[in-house]
């Protein structure tokens, strides 16, 4: 008893086989261009992190002396006082707030109230005489 065997022939198949030690390179220089990609993005992340500490510090410190300046007093003392306000049960009231960057470090640390021109410029009397009767004598936070 005998078998026939006959294959049929495959064009695709010898096409890849000539092509495969291209389509490997291809693979390997993707996934190392992929690799430094990763590595670079997380050195220059570490690196940006460590530029924002030494930003931060070199804004709290005088260059001269290395000693912590007025913008890290404001920082300590302003938070400390609001604390021992809120302790006391007082509610604090922070008097010229002039930027969005100050009103949000306000709000961070607690503050209940601010006045400045970050809220509103100065008004003639009858224009906060009309804001309050609206507001029904309540308290407005305009912002």
């Amino acid at each position: 008893m005998a078998y026939l065997a006959w294959d049929m022939p495959q064009p695709g198949t010898a096409m890849l086989q000539d092509l495969l030690s291209w389509l490997v390179s291809v693979v390997l220089v993707a996934g190392a261009s992929t690799l430094l990609v990763v590595v670079l993005v997380r050195r220059s992340a570490v690196h940006l992190v460590v530029a924002e500490a030494q930003a931060s510090t070199a804004a709290r410190t005088d260059p001269l002396t290395g000693l912590p300046n007025r913008a890290a007093f404001n920082d300590v003392l302003g938070g400390r006082m609001i604390t021992m306000a809120h302790g006391l049960g007082l509610r604090v009231v922070c008097e010229g707030v002039e930027t969005a960057e100050e009103l949000h470090l306000l709000r961070g640390v607690g503050c209940d109230l601010a006045r400045g021109f970050q809220l509103d410029r100065r008004l003639p009397i009858q224009l906060l005489a009309e804001r309050w009767l609206e507001a029904d004598g309540a308290l407005v936070a305009v912002a």
